[in-house]
């Protein structure tokens, strides 16, 4: 009896042996099952690169930016100075036209100021004689103005252009004439001397013009108009001339 309870101890023992090693293997299976990671050697020295390269392009861009702004402050530096100095050159010119314009005073001039009362400096008011009898006289008057003269009107001849046209009474030039009155009184010129010309610069045809209507304001201008009825054909310009 006694040794068959050792015996079923016995397998029991090896029944549980045996279970451990089965879930011993059962558990390496499923870490055979199971990938591990595993980062590549190459990975870490990669990133060993990016982190090189990432600190030398910042290192640059720092010290890009440092020129930069060493340039910018030369440049500024050198602009507010000229204009300091351009500031000061203008404020020498000023003091030495003032010192200039105004003339030395002279000794003598600053005895006589000086040395002269206050109602001495004032004008002197007119005298006013009295008569015998105490009362006193009509003080004189001052002489009348003089009236301004007229005001005239001066012209002058601005310009002149013409235009050719169809009618019905054939082929006319039209002559424009721009005169300019530069006086304060009321006018107008006399005669307008009018010349047709060629190409060489010869006189074809010529006629005064006498001028009527209305009157030119002073400080105006005023268009003169005339008409020429079948001019030469081998017309090339005009030329004005005009008698105040």
């Amino acid at each position: 009896m006694a040794t068959q309870t050792q015996e079923n101890q016995e397998i029991e023992q090896a029944i549980e042996r045996l279970s451990q090693k089965m879930r011993t293997v059962s558990d390496a299976m499923e870490l055979a099952r199971t990938p591990i990671k595993k980062k590549p050697a190459n990975q870490n020295k990669a990133l060993k690169r990016k982190k090189y390269r990432f600190s030398l392009v910042s290192i640059f861009k720092n010290l890009l930016l440092l020129l930069l702004f060493a340039g910018l402050s030369y440049m500024l530096a050198s602009l507010v100075g000229v204009y300091i100095e351009k500031v000061k050159s203008q404020r020498a010119d000023i003091q030495a036209d003032t010192q200039a314009a105004t003339p030395p005073s002279t000794a003598a001039d600053k005895n006589v100021s000086e040395s002269a009362p206050a109602p001495d400096r004032l004008t002197p008011l007119a005298p006013i004689i009295a008569d015998t009898n105490l009362n006193p006289a009509i003080p004189p008057q001052a002489p009348p103005i003089a009236p301004a003269p007229p005001a005239i009107a001066d012209f002058a001849l601005k310009g002149a252009n013409y235009q050719l046209v169809d009618t019905e009474l054939g082929r006319a030039l039209d002559i424009f004439i721009t005169v300019v009155n530069r006086g304060g009184g009321v006018g107008r010129p006399r005669l307008f001397e009018i010349e047709l010309i060629n190409k060489q610069n010869k006189q074809l045809m010529a006629w005064p013009m006498a001028v009527a209507g209305d009157e030119v304001p002073g400080n105006s201008e005023k268009v003169y108009k005339t008409r020429l009825l079948e001019p030469p054909a081998d017309f090339h310009n005009i030329r004005v001339s005009m008698q105040k």
